[in-house]
């Protein structure tokens, strides 16, 4: 009868030991696998400092995005962008410039967008108008700046504040989408 007790005893530890080391195995292998592939798609192809990317047209650089640090992804065809800096050149010879905190930029149809955390971003444009908002995002093809967060727009004598900006910069034209208010500042 001991014997008994004995062995079924030991069929039972055995059995519970092996079934507890299939389930951590297994678990260890999965964990492993999923941290494997986290990483492997977080990662870039390409770390670049000082990072400049442009397009040039018949005048010259058309626009030119400079960042500090660039971590390309080649498949995506896209970098992820820190502390940034674009200049854009218009056919009338304005220049746009402003930067940001992060963005990214997709390296084939060459559209980028930059935003702030903390801070507006500041668009300085060489007619003396000035533009504050929080992101941008550039469409090469239409050669249009456009947000859809809150704007300011300082001129001369006049500020205007509203939510959402297209800037086509082929006709230099800007359009505040809703909640315009316009302040004479003289």
């Amino acid at each position: 009868m001991k014997r008994k007790i004995k062995t079924i005893l030991f069929i039972f530890i055995s059995m519970t030991l092996t079934l507890l080391f299939f389930i951590i195995v297994n678990g260890v292998r999965q964990r492993s696998l999923n941290i494997i592939v986290k990483q492997a798609l977080n990662k870039a192809d390409i770390h670049i400092g000082d990072f400049s990317f442009f397009q040039t047209n018949k005048l010259g650089k058309a626009w030119e995005l400079k960042a500090n640090k660039a971590e390309l992804f080649e498949n995506e065809k896209k970098a992820n962008l820190e502390d940034i800096h674009v200049t854009i050149h218009t056919e009338s010879g304005m220049e746009i410039s402003f930067q940001g905190e992060q963005g990214t930029i997709d390296t084939q149809r060459k559209n980028f967008h930059l935003e702030n955390k903390k801070d507006p971003i500041l668009i300085n444009m060489s007619n003396g108008y000035k533009i504050e908002l929080m992101q941008i995002d550039w469409d090469n093809e239409k050669k249009e700046i456009t947000s859809q967060s809150p704007i300011v727009i300082h001129g001369e004598n006049w500020t205007i504040k509203g939510k959402g900006l297209i800037l086509n910069t082929k006709s230099e034209e800007f359009v505040i989408q809703k909640e315009v208010e316009a302040q004479s500042t003289s």
